[in-house]
């Protein structure tokens, strides 16, 4: 599959296709669409800082994707291996992964103004590949360690 563009093609046409329909289904954005979000939280936050400066939306999603992943199996969620199959995947699309990050209370403060804050910071978590689950018990301090694996400073 690595950037065939016919194969590409057909999986950009399918994620588009049930997106659509995720949303027609959801459109206050309040169940299901929600997964739609994983990898969003750290990215938006990365953009808010301007942490991603001249790199694309789709990168700031893939180093979130990465943060996701790394959070699932660190909360207990995820299976074992699902961040190294995340970054092999992400990795070969030629996305760029690695970069600044802002300080972890930076990013922490940042997770507060996304626009679907409510009550606390919630995490579309995977257990596995394409099983989401949406998770609002991550502590703070656990959110913390993450960053720091990934190179946030103290």
């Amino acid at each position: 599959m690595a950037r065939d563009p016919v194969v590409l093609e057909r999986l950009v046409t399918r994620c588009v296709a049930a997106k659509a329909g995720e949303v027609a289904e959801d459109e206050r954005d309040t169940g299901r669409r929600l997964v739609l979000n994983y990898g969003h939280t750290l990215g938006h936050a990365l953009e808010r800082l301007d942490a991603f400066a001249g790199r694309s939306h789709g990168e700031a999603i893939a180093a979130g994707m990465v943060f996701a992943a790394r959070l699932s199996e660190a909360h207990g969620v995820g299976e074992d291996g699902l961040t190294a199959r995340t970054l092999r995947l992400l990795s070969s699309l030629g996305l760029e992964l690695e970069g600044p990050m802002p300080a972890a209370e930076d990013l922490l403060h940042a997770f507060q103004l996304d626009k679907k804050f409510r009550d606390g910071v919630r995490f579309v978590l995977l257990e596995d590949t394409g099983r989401p689950r949406i998770v609002d018990d991550v502590s703070p301090d656990e959110v913390r360690r993450v960053l720091h694996e990934m190179g946030a400073p103290v």
